[in-house]
């Protein structure tokens, strides 16, 4: 048939090629689109031609897939630098079960206006607020035409607001005719040995609660704010407990696929928006395949990655990243609950064999497992205190043991010393409490004696990425943990590097000339994955436990600010038509500021070409989109 004539063809004239004949074939652009096949051969030939990682048994959206890993990675084996600055952040939302009550909640008159029905008025007890809604009205009335936003658009609306910031650095560069767009930082001092400079004092042990609503003013209404914290971290007078007696505390309504619906005290419902929300039934291998999959994937294609676990303690992080309490007497055999950081691993060894196998590349594979305890770096293998030193990439990791990869048994024996070494402590909300950021390094290096064109060449090329799994400590009020004494600093440690975690992240986001790694040993470690060329994946992980209600919404406003999506306190529904009319909204502002730059000449500065590239990726999935609807 002419389909299958079109499979034997396009292998022989290329992905180039094929991609072109689709824009200029409807017959072709009609076979490809309509279905998964054309898509997955189109990946197939450039993943063979570009000697590019594309996992066995992979069950895709292979459109998607082409776009995200295959097409920015074509320049692995190239001297071209085209797309070196391709800086992204997906958030997933997990949750962990709890139980919920069917509390009475008052929301705030302004949406209980929205509930009302044509010609109905509002009583003197809603106008009062003395009138409570079951958590059950509320979601039949309120939650009922909530829009289902896809994975797809959430991710477009994330990329339109990174086109914004984009422009906006762009535009100041040329005024301040910077050349240059790497990211400065704070080099006063080629070598961190551990010392006091890290520090933290205890009365910032409350400091992360505080923080998220300090950047954002706006949002920091009654009810959405932080208690008041007394100066030993322990909870003060709240002057607020009257009016949370009154209106209840916060809590989780709904969780969808792409949202979180919660109550929160004083502003009434609102909405979190998420790329991947998944609820407390999706098991390990579905959280691994769905969402972490993506950043091993990444670093096999030559970008450097990074997975964070984020939430409050008792949340599930560890649960997420390893697996269940007893997760190293099941690591000989293939258990469902073993989690992300097992599962990559397999997956580097597996990839390995398939690159040897099909005679892609030769990977080579290597470990550092280390803990950030108290502003202090420790080699979890051997024991040992490690420094970080300057790199060209960020901070190295001097006098940590770097362990060779080439069998599960190797990595069994790593796991083993680094379970001996970790920090645990028994707290009032977490039995087996992480009192560490335990962070596994994986440095892999890609060796091929063959250029992009598939010519032989004398010397090797070599390809060096990073892939970097991350177990964060969690974030804990102090007046539920109970902690004192030396658990008290441990909690001002975990807190303190959050927060400039956080800030680091918000840097990145908006394009920052200065992003303040060097403020915590933490965000030092981690910069050569969040910063410059790097796919950075945010589990967030709340709980739905009513009692707990306070410190999910804070993670969920975390996940908010890395992904640069942020709704309003009010509820607002947000539909199909008007995200996308905020990403053409976002195109045509990016348009214009390029044409302004061409005007000035200022096409010569990195964060022109930066802005130019961005604004044809999502010019790119915007087309898709609208070919497919």
């Amino acid at each position: 048939t002419a389909m299958q004539a079109l499979c034997l063809t396009l292998p022989a004239v290329g992905w180039r090629h094929a991609v072109m004949l689709r824009c200029v074939s409807r017959t072709l652009r009609s076979w490809i689109d309509d279905g998964e096949d054309g898509w997955a051969l189109i990946s197939r030939i450039i993943s063979n031609e570009l000697a590019l990682y594309v996992p066995e048994g992979l069950v895709v959206e292979w459109r998607a897939f082409f776009w995200d890993h295959l097409f920015p990675a074509r320049n692995k084996w190239s001297s071209c630098d085209s797309v070196a600055h391709d800086h992204k952040i997906r958030v997933a939302v997990r949750f962990k079960p709890g139980h919920q009550e069917e509390t009475g909640l008052i929301l705030p008159l302004h949406q209980r206006l929205k509930m009302l029905k044509k010609g109905q008025k509002i009583t003197r007890e809603e106008a009062m607020g003395e009138l409570k809604l079951s958590v059950s009205e509320i979601k039949s009335k309120f939650l009922g035409n909530e829009s289902d936003i896809s994975s797809e658009l959430m991710e477009m609306l994330q990329d339109a607001k990174n086109l914004f910031f984009a422009n906006s650095r762009a535009q100041s560069d040329a005024r301040t005719n910077v050349s240059h767009l790497s990211v400065q930082q704070d080099d006063r001092t080629s070598s961190y040995s551990q010392g006091s400079a890290g520090e933290v004092r205890p009365e910032e042990a409350e400091v992360h609660r505080m923080h998220i609503d300090s950047a954002h003013p706006s949002q920091a209404r009654a009810g959405e704010g932080g208690q008041k914290r007394g100066p030993d971290g322990s909870q003060a007078a709240d002057e607020n407990e009257g009016q949370r007696r009154m209106f209840g505390r916060s809590k989780v309504l709904s969780v969808d696929k792409s949202s979180v619906a919660a109550y929160i005290p004083g502003v009434g419902v609102r909405s979190f928006r998420f790329s991947n929300v998944m609820d407390a039934q999706v098991g390990q291998e579905d959280v691994y395949s769905n969402f972490a999959r993506n950043a091993v994937i990444s670093s096999l294609n030559g970008f450097n990655s990074c997975v964070l676990a984020y939430g409050q303690t008792g949340s599930g992080k560890t649960f997420s990243l390893f697996g269940p309490p007893q997760w190293m007497d099941e690591l000989e055999g293939t258990s469902s609950k073993l989690g992300i950081v097992v599962r990559s691993m397999w997956e580097l060894l597996d990839a390995r064999e398939k690159m040897a196998r099909e005679k892609l590349s030769a990977l080579a594979i290597s470990v550092q497992y280390v803990q950030v305890y108290q502003e202090v770096v420790t080699d979890l293998v051997d024991g040992k205190k490690v420094n970080l030193r300057t790199s060209s990439s960020g901070f190295e990791l001097h006098g940590a043991a770097e362990t060779t990869v080439a069998s599960r048994r190797d990595l069994l024996e790593v796991f083993r010393r680094g379970e001996e070494n970790k920090r645990y402590r028994a707290t009032a909300m977490n039995e087996r409490s992480s009192r560490a950021h335990t962070i596994l390094v994986v440095n892999l290096q890609q060796n091929r004696s063959k250029d992009s064109a598939g010519v032989d060449r004398t010397e090797q090329l070599i390809i060096r990425s990073q892939l970097v799994l991350a177990d964060l400590a969690g974030c804990e009020h102090i007046s539920k943990s109970k902690v004192e004494g030396s658990a008290k600093r441990e909690a001002a440690s975990i807190n303190s590097g959050l927060l400039v975690l956080k800030k680091c992240i918000k840097a990145l986001n908006e394009e920052r000339s200065h992003v303040p790694f060097l403020e915590s040993r933490l965000t030092m470690l981690l910069k050569g994955a969040l910063g410059g060329s790097s796919r950075t994946y945010v589990l967030v992980t709340g709980t739905l436990e009513d009692s707990h209600g306070d410190e999910t919404i804070e993670a969920l406003r975390f996940g908010e600010h890395c992904q640069n999506i942020t709704n309003q306190t009010r509820m607002d529904k947000l539909s199909v038509a008007s995200a996308l009319d905020a990403i053409d909204v976002a195109l045509r502002q990016c348009e214009d500021g390029i044409q302004s730059l061409k005007e000035r000449g200022k096409t010569e500065l990195p964060a022109f070409k930066s802005l130019v590239s961005k604004h044809a990726a999502l010019s790119r999935k915007r087309n898709l989109l609208s070919a497919g609807t």
